[in-house]
């Protein structure tokens, strides 16, 4: 079943194996089914749909978002994230209107209206500004550098 695939690291070169995994609220595995490494996730969503049980509410990520899939699962429920870029709309709303850390509205996405709840973390935007003006520090010590070498 190992199979050269495609990985997150892009290591092409590595056999690996698929698996995916259905849980209960305390994370008691239900049921789970490995497949082929080189078998893309998405051809596996129908799959995995059918063999688990229709009143499992069912997590999945933006690389299964198509109006095909969605259809799918209409009349279960689901929870997913959405791409930035297929949203800018979203990430132009002002941190001003989040209440409590979220902001919650309705947007009609993949031939169906979702709700749509966005998380703001201020921890997780401290550590990337901080990372931010690290990386601007670092820069302007090379051209510092550049500059007093003369070249």
């Amino acid at each position: 079943m190992a199979k050269k695939g495609y990985n997150k690291k892009h290591r092409y070169d590595l056999n690996q194996i698929s698996y995916y995994i259905a849980s209960n609220l305390d994370y008691i595995p239900l049921y789970g089914e490995s497949y082929p490494g080189n078998v893309f996730d998405g051809m596996t969503f129908k799959t995995i749909v059918i063999n688990i049980p229709k009143s499992a509410i069912i997590i999945f990520d933006s690389r299964y978002n198509s109006e095909e899939k969605i259809s799918l699962i209409s009349d279960r429920k689901y929870i997913r994230s959405l791409r930035p870029s297929d949203n800018h709309e979203l990430l132009d709303i002002p941190i001003d209107e989040y209440k409590d850390g979220y902001y919650e509205a309705m947007k009609h996405t993949l031939g169906k209206d979702h709700r749509i709840i966005i998380y703001f973390s201020k921890n997780r935007m401290e550590r990337e500004e901080r990372s931010l003006l690290k990386s601007i520090e670092c820069a302007i010590e090379k051209c510092q550098s550049i500059l007093k070498s003369g070249l």
